[in-house]
């Protein structure tokens, strides 16, 4: 069976589970992945390292973990063999910030152990590159152990000139077979704790042919690379004192494909940003670290629950009953909410009003079967409006409604997840919207035939009409930020995520005041929800179940037992092997 169906297989069962260390991450930060030298040993800076540790790192410029998950093993039989005792991903990335990926910043980012906005090395452009602050792997070593060796060759002067100026011996050369040379007199003749080895064939190759499995000259030259490292773990196991050494050899790229102009804000996909990293030694055991799927990021949180008869139903009321009455104004009301999936008979779930089919002034959203639908009331009558949309189906959906005026026309739309559900409703025969009712979530009253069973998050009330396109364009939020156009227009805004007590907080930027209170037996529901409706926001423990450059530098410097201060400021952490025996 080949690797990459292999491969698919794994990630198609690890998927839910790489959903859920995401969300560990979130929370526990770099807890999982710990340095694996522990800071509480100044005194011995060797402490639970082997003697004779080693590393070589392999950087391949233009190799796209993508592309080698879809060419096969006989195209590469040097790294499909290492993979058997390596750490290793497909969809690692060069530098989870949404900046423009080129060498020189990927260069940078694997030898510095930071990421862009510390190292500012931005594309192809070293102008402003901070060294002084975050020094190179190469410059630490040399600061920290003077008597250590360390070697660097490159096929590009700009790597050797800019990124490697303080190795003891480093050189740059025309072609890939004479770094390699290089490299393997290097690994026969001296005891460098370090040597760093940058081919750019790949990267030629990508450039002319494309960063392609089926562009023929491209995995061609990963081929190629393939056979040149297979001559360095060859010139490395045959040292004579091989036996007794603790080698690491580390591959990776800088970057991935060529930067087309464009910067995908979701960094896995971003081909410019996907890599390839291996992290191998003999002693270890195999583990493929696959990338999360990016097009379904759950939707994680907390949210009290809506239900219950009129004894003990759940609603949450604001104290001052004159808060956001509409009037006559331009109003939008938008929220995130998720039923039972269970047909109900008008439960009604969000209201400004005396209750369902009453002549006072007012609105409410209710539930008929598993559409939602509203009820505007006022001037001695009312009207009721379905949308047709069925969002009571155990997922997660966005409501919006806009209230506005068209010369002496007062109008209503309705939105499911951003589209509009029917046609633009003339309410004019309403008059002013002002209920002496307090705004309410959950059940209205009596008069309501069943009881609700949902969640409601994300609760916004803009005084402003929101236009068809932001509605589109803002619905599968989970979260209202500063970007929002209509930010300044948040008046009232309730994330509903607090996860404890009975008060739901305001959270918009010009309003203070104004919580809601829970009362009735209420509880709060957890939930990790993956929604074709809603793109929750991606922090960056997202980017983090996977390896990323930064996380090298932190892995030779714990790898040879080198204490990394808080003061350098790393970006990265150390990736946790399992071993599969103790003697190379």
């Amino acid at each position: 069976m080949s690797r990459n169906i292999i491969n698919y297989m794994i990630n198609r069962t690890v998927r839910t589970t790489i959903f859920l260390l995401s969300i560990v991450a979130m929370t526990s930060c770099n807890t999982d992945f710990p340095n694996l030298l522990n800071e509480e040993y100044p005194d011995n800076l060797n402490s639970g390292v082997p003697e004779n540790s080693q590393v070589l790192l392999v950087i391949v410029d233009g190799i796209k973990g993508s592309v080698l998950l879809d060419i096969d093993d006989t195209e590469i039989p040097n790294i499909s063999e290492m993979s058997r005792n390596s750490i290793y991903s497909y969809g690692s990335l060069a530098d989870f910030e949404p900046v423009e990926m080129g060498n020189a910043s990927g260069w940078t980012t694997l030898m510095t152990g930071v990421t862009s906005s510390k190292h500012a090395v931005i594309g192809e452009d070293f102008t402003g590159i901070d060294l002084n602050s975050f020094p190179t792997v190469l410059s630490r070593i040399k600061e920290t152990r003077p008597e250590s060796r360390t070697a660097a060759f490159g096929a590009s002067s700009e790597f050797i000139s800019h990124l490697a100026e303080d190795a003891v011996e480093k050189a740059r050369f025309d072609t890939d077979e004479s770094v390699k040379e290089a490299t393997v007199a290097e690994i026969q003749e001296h005891d460098a704790e370090l040597i760093i080895t940058q081919f750019g064939g790949v990267e030629t190759a990508g450039k002319t042919f494309g960063y392609d499995p089926n562009a023929i000259e491209y995995v061609r030259a990963i081929s190629n690379v393939d056979a040149l490292i297979a001559e360095l773990k060859d010139a490395i196991m045959q040292r004579p004192e091989y036996s007794r050494e603790n080698w690491m050899i580390i591959i990776t790229s800088g970057k991935g494909d060529e930067n087309d102009g464009t910067i995908d804000p979701v960094a896995y996909n971003d081909e410019s940003r996907n890599t390839f990293t291996m992290i191998y030694s003999p002693k270890f055991s195999s583990r493929y670290i696959p990338k999360p799927d990016s097009d379904n990021i759950p939707y994680v949180g907390f949210s009290p629950v809506y239900y219950g008869s009129n004894a003990d139903n759940v609603v949450a009321t604001l104290a001052d009953e004159d808060a956001y009455n509409i009037g006559m104004d331009d109003y939008t009301i938008q929220f995130n909410v998720k039923g039972d999936g269970n047909a109900r008979s008008w439960p009604v779930f969000l209201s400004k009003s005396n209750g369902i089919n009453t002549a006072a002034p007012g609105w409410l959203i209710y539930m008929s079967g598993v559409n939602w639908s509203m009820n505007v009331s006022g001037n001695g009558s009312w009207q009721n409006f379905g949308s047709g949309v069925n969002v009571n189906d155990g997922e997660w959906h966005t409501i919006t409604v806009v209230f506005y005026s068209e010369g002496s026309s007062r109008k209503l739309k309705m939105f499911t997840n951003g589209e509009r559900s029917g046609d633009i409703i003339d309410i004019t025969g309403r008059g002013a919207l002002n209920s002496v009712q307090p705004l309410r979530i959950g059940r209205n009253g009596a008069g309501d035939v069943a009881n609700p069973n949902l969640q409601i998050t994300n609760l916004q009330i803009y005084d402003a009409a929101l236009p068809d396109d932001v509605v589109a364009s803002t619905a599968c939020n989970t979260a209202v930020t500063e970007a929002h156009p209509y930010y300044t227009n948040l008046v009232g805004y309730w994330p509903s995520g607090e996860g404890s007590g009975d008060v739901l907080e305001n959270h918009a930027p010009i309003v203070e005041g104004n919580n809601f209170k829970l009362s009735g037996a209420y509880r709060w529901e957890s939930f990790v929800d993956v929604s074709p409706n809603l793109c929750p926001p991606v922090n960056d423990a997202f980017y983090q179940v996977v390896p990323n450059s930064v996380d090298l530098t932190f892995q030779i410097y714990t790898w040879l037992g080198i204490r990394i201060p808080e003061s350098w400021g790393l970006d990265g952490k150390a990736w946790t092997p399992s071993y599969t025996n103790i003697r190379p």
